[in-house]
């Protein structure tokens, strides 16, 4: 990687980051952790943006970080200012206590919801309860729940 590269490259990450909404909680400093969070936050969505099903623990070996904050990245993404996506999750078979998640990305879920329930292009009829559901309902995986 050249030098003007990686200039263009932090420039890049820069002007993500201060367009980037804040992240809450109480412990939460801007100055000290919105970085961070937000480089976490983008190389964990990039990884899901495959559509496959993720543990925490391939998600932190990949994104190298603690599992406590891939999992709450993984909530983020449920916030509407994060994208406001839809998270499903599933117990994957065999393994005590270990779940796998799949991030749907909220246009994407509504077109799919769409021409499953056999409604128009324009329709947003019902609540994202029902969508959720009857988007799982055609998933194929019995176990599957969104959250």
């Amino acid at each position: 990687m050249t030098v003007r590269e990686i200039v263009l490259a932090r420039s890049a990450r820069a002007a993500r980051v201060a367009n980037a909404p804040d992240f809450d909680g109480r412990t939460y400093s801007p100055p000290l952790d919105k970085t961070r969070l937000t480089t976490q936050l983008a190389e964990v969505k990039s990884l899901m943006l495959d559509g496959a099903w993720w543990t925490i623990p391939d998600l932190t070996e990949t994104v190298h970080g603690l599992p406590t904050a891939i999992s709450a990245r993984i909530r983020d993404f449920r916030k509407p200012k994060f994208g406001g996506h839809m998270i499903l999750s599933a117990r994957v078979v065999g393994e005590s206590g270990l779940w796998k998640y799949r991030l749907i990305k909220t246009p994407e879920a509504m077109d799919g919801i769409r021409r499953l329930l056999g409604r128009p292009s324009g329709w947003m009829g019902g609540n994202v309860k029902q969508w959720e559901l009857a988007l799982l309902s055609k998933s194929g995986d019995q176990q599957c729940q969104s959250r």
